[in-house]
């Protein structure tokens, strides 16, 4: 278990700079403990161990404007069975999080965030109790037109998916989109309002459950 004190934590450019955590490692921030790239360093947490945890971090100013499309700043190789909770993830390039088999994302906050509060693969991810706001700030519609890939969240290819009790809104773009082959998703009870596309939208995916959303 790696403890961060109060105050700014920052990480330089290069490969050496970021975090690699090992298998089980837990991540536990005190309260204003903040993780900051500089607009420099493109990833916080990178590679491929299972089984990380993320608590009670702000993570911010991750890859400079217009950078790390398609790409994500927390868990950036999808590593599976991470558990991100009560984290801040905040002005950063590209996807504030990426998810991936047995991911649970809780009670967390993903706001003006480059291109997606966070990007989803794999199965069997949680999404639940989060806030997600204001993402898509580099506008990626308009630097590649027709990509797709704009919005507060993206899904694709996964395989079972609980999405509960979120707050979507004022993204730039749709707010939640699961895009091509997704399947057994259960969308409840979530508020998506004021985003310039449609609040969530299921493409050429099947076999889901939308229940008393607003």
């Amino acid at each position: 278990t790696y403890w961060f004190a109060p105050g700014t934590h920052t990480l330089g450019a290069g490969q050496s700079s970021q975090i690699i955590p090992a298998d089980g490692d837990t991540f536990i921030g005190a309260p204003g403990a903040i993780i900051d790239g500089q607009r420099a360093n493109l990833y916080a947490f990178t590679q491929g161990a299972r089984d990380v945890s993320i608590r009670y971090l702000t993570i911010q100013h991750f890859g400079a404007p217009g950078s790390n499309g398609g790409q994500g700043v927390i868990n950036s190789s999808e590593g599976a069975g991470w558990r991100i909770e009560h984290v801040t993830v905040r002005d950063n390039a590209g996807a504030g999080v990426m998810l991936g088999s047995g991911n649970v994302l809780a009670y967390s906050c993903l706001q003006d965030n480059g291109e997606y509060g966070f990007q989803a693969a794999g199965s069997h991810i949680t999404v639940d109790h989060n806030e997600v706001v204001g993402n898509n700030t580099d506008n990626w519609e308009a630097r590649q037109p027709g990509c797709g890939c704009t919005g507060g969240a993206k899904f694709w290819a996964v395989n079972e998916a609980t999405v509960t009790s979120n707050y979507v809104h004022d993204n730039l773009g749709p707010g939640l989109w699961a895009d091509t082959n997704n399947r057994g998703f259960d969308v409840e009870d979530n508020l998506f309002a004021g985003n310039q596309g449609e609040g969530f939208i299921y493409e050429i995916s099947y076999n889901l459950r939308l229940a008393h959303n607003t």
